[in-house]
C-alpha cells in the first residue's frame, strides 16, 4: 500500500529532513489527495499512540498533515492525543508532540484556529505537574464519592450516581454559559480558569474515573440529587 511505503519512508528521515520544505513538497507530488483507506491506516497508528512513542505519532501527524493538515490535528486531539494525562505521568509526552508540531508551522499551513488550539494546549502544560501532585487525593476522593452513591431500583433496573456523570453535566452546562464570570488572578475559584482549561481537567477527571471505577455500558448513570 502506497501510504505503508511513505511511513516507511519518513520513519527513516530525521524531524530535520522532514522539516524541508521541498521534501514535503515531493511527497505531496505523489499523489494529489490521500485515500480513505489511507487514512484509515493514519488514523488507526494515531489511535493507538499509547502503543507507540511519541516521534511515531509526531510522524504520523505530520503526514497526514501534508495533505490535510486542521483535520490531522483535529483527528488526533479527538483520539486524545493532546491530554496530558493520556501518556501517562512519566514524562510530559503531550507537551513534546505540541511542540514538535508547532516547529513546522513554516512548511505546513494549518488554519489560525488550528494554531490557536496548539498554542492553547500549550499554555496549558502545567495541568501535567498538577496531576502529578494530585492523582492520589483524586483517586480516594473518587472511591468515597463511589461508595457514598445512592442507587435506586427503577422497574428492573437499577439506576446509581456516578460522579462523571455530574463532571459531563456540568461541562454541558458551562457551554451554554455565553456570559460567565471571569478572573483570572483568582486560581483559587473557578472563574480563574478559561472553558478550555475546566473541560481539559473534567475529561483527565471522566478519564480517572473509568480508570478507577469503570464506566458500564449496562449501568443506568445519574447525577447526585445534592
Amino acid at each position: 500500500m502506497w501510504i505503508k511505503d511513505l511511513l516507511a519512508q519518513i520513519d527513516k528521515m530525521s524531524l530535520e529532513e522532514i522539516e524541508d520544505l521541498q521534501i514535503l513538497s515531493q511527497k505531496k507530488k505523489q499523489k494529489d489527495n490521500l485515500s480513505s483507506s489511507d487514512k484509515r491506516v493514519l488514523l488507526k497508528e494515531i489511535s493507538s499512540f499509547r502503543e507507540f512513542d511519541v516521534q511515531f505519532i509526531l510522524r504520523r501527524i505530520l503526514v497526514y498533515s501534508i495533505w490535510c493538515p486542521d483535520e490531522a490535528i483535529e483527528v488526533a486531539r479527538k483520539k486524545g492525543v493532546f491530554r496530558y494525562k493520556a501518556w501517562g505521568l512519566k514524562d510530559n509526552k503531550a507537551e513534546l508532540l505540541l511542540q514538535n508540531i508547532r516547529r513546522y508551522y513554516s512548511v505546513i499551513h494549518y488554519s489560525e484556529s488550528t494554531k490557536q488550539f496548539i498554542n492553547t494546549k500549550l499554555s496549558l502544560s502545567w495541568m501535567f505537574t498538577f496531576y502529578q501532585k494530585s492523582e492520589k487525593y483524586l483517586v480516594y476522593y473518587i472511591k468515597k464519592h463511589h461508595t457514598e452513591r445512592k442507587r435506586i431500583r427503577v422497574d428492573k433496573s437499577y439506576v446509581e450516581e456516578a460522579l462523571f456523570k455530574e463532571l459531563l453535566a456540568y461541562a454541558d452546562t458551562l457551554f451554554y454559559l455565553y456570559k460567565r464570570n471571569r478572573n483570572s488572578i483568582n486560581k483559587n475559584q473557578l472563574d480563574g480558569y478559561s472553558h478550555e482549561e475546566i473541560c481539559e481537567s473534567i475529561s483527565y477527571l471522566v478519564y480517572l474515573y473509568d480508570a478507577t471505577i469503570g464506566i458500564k455500558d449496562d449501568c443506568h448513570y445519574t447525577v447526585s440529587s445534592k
